[in-house]
């Protein structure tokens, strides 16, 4: 029978790289190979409050386990019988503890403000991302249906994470009967009016940024009487304008190269970049391998970098050099990046000049040509040439185990 004590106790937990410290309740049962227990009664061999593990368990004894912790004396260095009562099992909670502060693991997707703790991050996460296990973040933006944090604190430095990374972790207040009588009494009174002057303040804001999008697809649906599947050539457009496809979305980021110029009082009012009143250039550092883009804005003057910005892809999207650098680009300006770059259509089936990754030899290969069922293609990055089936969407044999990484289509010398 099993049997749970009020106590419990804190541990270290191993699994956050003890970051973290867990809150265990006690239980008085058999333990099971790999869990932890406590001594709580000794026969002088075995000091009381010892943390062990469970190594072996006697299937014909039940109870008596062998742990990873020998005890000086004993016959069999480690053994506990438990017809001696002399353990409890520490089962995990999902309470934790930071900064001497309670918190609760509640397994959910995370919202925009919602403490996050890294739980099972993916690998090489610390060197490539600059985030890892036992660290928690606060929830910036939400990317598709990712959480976004920024680890270094600046949106330059975004990252999506997947739904098996973390765990939101929820504060626990105190019961009401918990707080002291006169502590209550001698508090300060809550301002109610003020607290919903600025619930208000914050509402109006986000319906004022909502309402921009609403507007738009009212727009689309406008006449009541109007059939909600049309072919005219004005709802076509308008369509096009609100739900763009990939190809719209990667023609707007290469023109916004030159659209984020504004001009400059010269003999030809030339558009120009600037930073702090200072003529620019740009120049981009696309690293393929990370799919990052960065934009260095430098003086035209000494070339001294002025400003610079950086952009991501997302883990599970496909990169694109062009939208990166509208991206970087923007930011290195201090101008807003618009929702159609971070969230836009993945491409459907793969093109010429795309690169895709081969999962099952963990290759990765660009589409030279397309004849039919068959792909030219060049293994990447030795540069051999094949001819065959790396890929083909869509075709069962497949099983997703090709997939398109990157559709820049640019030669790879055009990118450091």
């Amino acid at each position: 029978m099993t049997k749970i004590n009020n106590a419990i106790t804190v541990l270290a937990d191993e699994t956050l790289g003890n970051a973290v410290l867990r809150e265990y309740t006690e239980v008085k049962r058999a333990a099971a190979v790999g869990e932890r227990i406590k001594i709580i009664a000794t026969d002088q061999r075995i000091p009381i409050g010892t943390i062990a593990k469970c190594t072996v368990a006697d299937q014909f004894t039940d109870g008596s386990i062998d742990t990873d912790t020998p005890f000086p004396g004993s016959e069999h260095d480690g053994f506990i019988d438990a017809e001696r009562t002399e353990y409890v099992v520490l089962t995990p909670s999902d309470v934790i503890r930071i900064d001497d502060k309670r918190y609760r693991l509640v397994e959910r997707k995370a919202n925009v403000g919602d403490t996050v703790l890294i739980v099972n991050a993916v690998n090489d996460a610390r060197d490539d991302y600059g985030y890892g296990n036992g660290e928690t973040y606060v929830v910036m933006k939400i990317g598709g249906e990712c959480p976004e944090i920024w680890p270094d604190d600046t949106e330059s430095s975004e990252i999506y994470l997947e739904r098996e990374e973390y765990s939101v972790i929820e504060p626990l207040v105190s019961r009401i009967r918990d707080v002291p009588t006169e502590a209550a009494a001698t508090s300060t009174p809550i301002d109610t009016a003020a607290i919903i002057a600025q619930v208000s303040a914050v509402f109006a804001e986000t319906f004022a940024k909502v309402g921009v999008r609403l507007t738009q697809i009212e727009r689309i649906l406008q006449a009541k009487e109007t059939p909600l599947i049309v072919t005219t050539p004005e709802t076509i457009a308008s369509f096009n304008e609100h739900y763009p496809t990939r190809d719209d979305v990667i023609e707007r980021a290469k023109a916004d190269i030159e659209n984020v110029k504004t001009p400059w009082k010269s003999v030809d009012n030339s558009p120009q970049y600037f930073v702090s009143n200072r003529v620019c250039d740009v120049e981009f550092i696309v690293n393929r391998d990370k799919r990052t883009v960065v934009a260095l804005l430098r003086w035209r003057y000494n070339g001294a970098i002025q400003s610079r910005g950086k952009s991501r892809c997302a883990r599970g999207d496909v990169f694109n050099a062009s939208i990166g650098r509208a991206v970087s680009l923007r930011r290195a300006l201090g101008l807003e990046v618009p929702a159609e770059y971070t969230d836009a259509p993945q491409p459907t089936e793969p093109r010429v000049g795309d690169v895709l990754y081969w999962r099952r030899q963990g290759e990765t290969y660009r589409i030279d040509g397309i004849n039919g069922y068959y792909y030219d293609f060049t293994l990447l990055p030795s540069g051999e040439k094949y001819t065959g089936v790396p890929y083909h969407y869509g075709v069962p044999t497949d099983n997703g185990n090709t997939s398109i990484i990157d559709d820049s289509r640019e030669e790879p010398e055009v990118s450091a």
